[in-house]
């Protein structure tokens, strides 16, 4: 998890998978984390093609203002194949 990131203006705490995906149980203690500090939770999947990572899916947890907004961005990133 990364500290003192901003996102669409606001402070976010930012966490990255090692593998594929957060597992459901990391996730779920992260966003309860996020909720009692008060700050939006941007995480991403890693999603794979043929040769390797070729994109992430980011998502967001925290009010429906910032959720909305990551959504509206598209929600991917595209990155180079591994």
């Amino acid at each position: 998890m990364v500290f003192n990131k901003k996102c669409l203006g606001l402070d976010v705490f930012v966490a990255a998978p090692v593998g594929d995906s957060i597992p459901p149980a990391t996730l779920n203690g992260l966003m309860a984390f996020a909720l009692k500090q008060g700050l939006p939770l941007l995480y991403w999947t890693n999603v794979r093609g043929k040769d390797g990572y070729i994109r992430q899916e980011q998502s967001g947890y925290g009010p429906p203002a910032f959720v909305n907004a990551v959504k509206r961005a598209g929600g991917t990133i595209e990155i180079m194949s591994a």
